[in-house]
């Protein structure tokens, strides 16, 4: 995996099963990277791609096929009611676009939609649903693959972060970065609440 963020590169990989992880990092000068929704984010492809480069090749993945970690500001997280859904994953898509659409600040019709059904009862549906813009997207795919490697799972930090919780109790995460503070409630495998705002440093 790799985390791209405003400080710079983190990777981390494991060597063989049953090794622990290795990691390597690379800061970033600062304005290479300018995490957001509304203008690009990656100012100096040349140097971003080459911490990507740099770190991955310190920790060696296995696969050229790499998780890309990204910024929380560039990405919406909903967690979203529904009475039900359909059947097919890809006539879920436009139900999910089409109530998105007064949700985001930007063209959903282009942008990258992923979601995740959280709970599902005859009088529960929640769908965790995720959306960047594509043009966005793109530019962290194209850093990644400026570097020789190929993106496969693209998740939010916070996201990605929640992965690593083995609780069954409720547990309150606060994530700080120099653009945001996002904080989430999970209780098991379940999201209750996900909140993202501008850090006050």
């Amino acid at each position: 995996a790799v985390e791209l963020a405003p400080e710079g590169v983190l990777a981390a990989a494991v060597p063989a099963k049953g090794q622990p992880p290795v990691y390597a990092f690379q800061p970033l000068k600062a304005g290479s990277l300018v995490p957001g929704i509304g203008e690009p984010n990656v100012r100096a492809a040349d140097a971003v791609a080459d911490a990507i480069r740099s770190t991955l090749g310190q920790v060696s993945p296995r696969s050229r096929s790499v998780t890309l970690v990204i910024p929380d500001t560039v990405v919406r997280v909903f967690v979203l009611d529904f009475d039900s859904l359909p059947n097919k994953a890809s006539e879920v898509f436009p139900v999910l676009r089409f109530r998105l659409r007064k949700m985001v600040p930007f063209d959903i019709e282009h942008a990258a939609v992923s979601y995740q059904v959280l709970t599902e009862t005859k009088s529960e549906l929640k769908v965790l649903t995720a959306v960047i813009p594509g043009a966005i997207l793109a530019e962290y795919e194209a850093a990644v693959r400026a570097a020789g490697y190929e993106p496969g799972a693209v998740l939010s930090s916070s996201l990605a972060s929640l992965a690593g919780i083995d609780s069954l109790e409720a547990v309150l995460t606060a994530s700080f970065s120099e653009r945001a503070l996002t904080t989430s409630i999970t209780n098991g495998n379940d999201l209750l609440l996900y909140q993202i705002g501008r850090a006050h440093v």
